[in-house]
């Protein structure tokens, strides 16, 4: 039997009646007075968003394994949903996966996981906020801040690679950390490689990266839940995880949608803030430091598969994002003041980005935004 979308009541989301009345009732109240959403209040805009159109968007991303959508345009709220995801049906590897991933919930039933390689671009902002307080550069030689034998590669090698080169997946390496080719002339997703940025960053500033996530972003952006711990990988247990919610995920994608200023504050310089949300090199014009860019010619996922246009070609050509492994999202639109999170199990196995551009066809039917009102 296909599943009914009013038919979840121990999931911790709101109805759909309550969510559509709650539209009617705020749509000459709230919406005229300017006022602001809250996670805790899903809204919608009675013009620009189409209540049933979103609908089918939630509805998919309940029915392909999501523990938390959340959805805001133009400052409003107006999709905040979770759930309670079933693996039962998944590869036994991928169950293994999603365990390690989930942690706990809040007090309101918001699932905390490890948001995987999501967190990449969160560091990628620790890393920009290092610079302009004048910690590092991107040309810093990685060896000025961590010392020779910091890879399996010459030392030769070792002094040619610069941070920037770890931000761009371009350093040379391979998995193992060893020579593969000189920095700068091969893209290759690289996690260990990736990973060493955490120590870079402890040198430069004398504080572990969690400490500057708390002073620097947790506590000025009010994030609750969000933490870099341990993994839970026994292959893998000097590596850290980004712990959060999908609710602090938003906190971080209103500030890369408002340029680093965030409730009157800056908190990142606009100008380095934009650097990381351009191409970083030109073999992965799709990759930006750390960051995921929609809307390029061609790009190489981290897989090494290879593909000509958009990675969602149906989402906003401006779409930046942020992306882990179980096909985690953060992704954030200028254009259409977009921000939208999804947690949870994968949607599906290999070449899940076509899948999930689903979710993106039905996202944008949803938005009733004009070009002439753009």
């Amino acid at each position: 039997m296909k599943p009914s979308f009013f038919r979840h009541p121990s999931h911790h989301h709101r109805s759909v009646q309550t969510f559509f009345w709650t539209l009617v009732a705020v749509a000459s109240a709230t919406f005229a007075q300017g006022g602001s959403a809250t996670p805790e209040e899903p809204q919608v805009a009675p013009a620009g968003v189409n209540a049933k159109r979103l609908q089918s968007a939630v509805r998919w991303a309940r029915d392909h394994g999501s523990s938390a959508f959340l959805l805001q345009v133009n400052g409003r709220v107006v999709a905040d949903h979770t759930w309670e995801v079933d693996t039962s049906d998944l590869p036994r590897r991928q169950q293994i996966a999603y365990s390690r991933l989930s942690r706990d919930a809040t007090a309101d039933g918001q699932p905390v996981e490890d948001v995987a390689s999501v967190q990449k671009s969160v560091v990628a902002i620790l890393v920009a906020m290092a610079e302009e307080r004048g910690h590092l550069e991107l040309d810093d030689p990685v060896h000025e801040h961590l010392g020779p034998g910091w890879s399996r590669a010459s030392r030769d090698h070792e002094e040619k690679v610069r941070v920037r080169h770890l931000l761009a997946m371009s350093s040379g390496l391979d998995n193992r950390l060893q020579r593969e080719a000189a920095p700068g002339e091969t893209w290759f997703y690289n996690t260990p490689a990736y990973q060493l940025l955490h120590r870079v960053l402890r040198e430069a500033t004398g504080k572990p990266s969690n400490r500057l996530l708390q002073d620097w972003l947790a506590k000025p952006l009010g994030l609750t839940h969000s933490s870099f711990e341990p993994r839970r990988n026994p292959r893998r247990p000097d590596q850290l995880g980004l712990v959060t919610t999908a609710r602090d995920l938003l906190r971080i994608g209103e500030l890369v949608l408002r340029d680093g200023t965030l409730d009157g504050q800056r908190l990142v310089d606009a100008r380095r803030l934009s650097r990381l949300l351009a191409p970083s090199q030109t073999l992965n014009p799709s990759y930006g430091s750390l960051w995921w860019l929609n809307g390029q010619d061609s790009g190489t996922l981290p897989r090494g598969k290879q593909f000509t246009g958009s990675i969602y070609p149906s989402a906003p050509d401006d779409l930046v994002m942020a992306l882990g492994a179980l096909d985690r999202h953060l992704a954030i639109s200028k254009e259409y003041g977009l921000v939208m999170v999804r947690l949870g199990a994968p949607v599906s196995g290999p070449g899940s980005e076509q899948i999930f551009d689903t979710l993106w066809r039905r996202i944008m039917a949803a938005l009733e935004i004009r070009s002439d009102s753009r």
